[in-house]
């Protein structure tokens, strides 16, 4: 997978794709590329770094699920000191050692850095991503507040003044596109 801060027609070309998916949030337009080609051999495309990686099934699976549009995808945008992914990382990783995403849901966490801009994107069996961790910041399940609280040292609100929740920080999906499915 990657991710391409507003990469227009630029990722079209790329025929191992099997998923585009566009979304906006304030002033960024973000592409999602999943293909079959490695993040790491666009070095220099004008891509976001992926930090982190967690797929709570095997990867075939993963990919396969994708293909089939059974997997719909979420996107919460802060901001982060790209200095910090590697403590992020770890934060994440323990959590996702616990049963706390199967409860909510994921099935497959990405996390990316392009400059100071932070994307966190959760793969869900159901299209309902926003009220999963909405539903989630209401039950004040004791691992979701305590990620929040550990993650506030390293990510800040890309846009505070229009922050009241966690939702608040999730991008709209404006397009979706399974050329190769």
């Amino acid at each position: 997978m990657r991710i391409l801060k507003d990469a227009g027609d630029d990722c079209r070309a790329d025929s191992t794709a099997f998923r585009r998916q566009k979304f906006s949030y304030h002033d960024l337009t973000i592409s999602v590329v999943d293909s079959d080609k490695d993040a790491a051999d666009d070095v220099g495309f004008g891509i976001a770094e992926r930090f982190y990686l967690w797929n709570g099934k095997e990867e075939t699976e993963t990919a396969s699920a994708i293909r089939s549009g059974l997997w719909h995808t979420t996107m919460v945008v802060n901001r982060m000191t790209p200095g910090d992914a590697s403590r992020i990382a770890e934060l994440f990783a323990e959590l996702d050692t616990t049963d706390f995403p199967e409860k909510m849901g994921t099935r497959r966490r990405q996390l990316w850095h392009y400059n100071d801009v932070y994307f966190h994107l959760q793969d869900f069996e159901q299209a309902a991503g926003t009220e999963v961790i909405n539903q989630a910041w209401r039950d004040s399940d004791s691992r979701f507040i305590k990620i929040c609280d550990d993650l506030e040292s390293y990510i800040r609100r890309y846009d505070p003044e229009t922050w009241a929740r966690p939702a608040d920080s999730i991008a709209k999906r404006i397009e979706t596109e399974t050329p190769y499915a």
